[in-house]
C-alpha cells in the first residue's frame, strides 16, 4: 500500500511541475529591451521558472532544471532562430 501512496504523491508532484511548465510555454515570452548593440533582435525571451525547483517533492531539482533549460529555453531559442531567419 505504501508503494501506491508514494506513486500517487510522485505523480501529483510531476503533474504540478508539468502544469507550471505548460503555463510557461503557453505564455508569450517577449524580449525586454536588454539587447546587445549590433546583435539581432530576439523577439522572444525565456521567462524564469515560476517556482523553486528545490521545493518540488517527488522529482529532483536537477531533472526540473535540466528539462526547463533543454526543453523550454531550447524551444524559445529555436523560435527566435526561426523568426530571425524569416526576416
Amino acid at each position: 500500500m505504501t508503494m501506491n501512496t508514494e506513486r500517487r504523491k510522485f505523480i501529483a508532484g510531476v503533474g504540478a511541475a508539468a502544469a507550471s511548465t505548460a503555463v510557461l510555454a503557453g505564455g508569450q515570452a517577449l524580449a525586454q529591451g536588454n539587447q546587445q548593440i549590433g546583435a539581432r533582435a530576439m523577439p522572444y525571451q525565456a521567462k524564469p521558472m515560476p517556482f523553486d525547483a528545490k521545493s518540488i517533492t517527488g522529482i529532483s531539482e536537477k531533472v526540473l532544471v535540466s528539462h526547463y533549460e533543454n526543453n523550454y529555453v531550447g524551444a524559445v531559442k529555436r523560435l527566435n532562430a526561426a523568426s530571425v531567419s524569416k526576416c
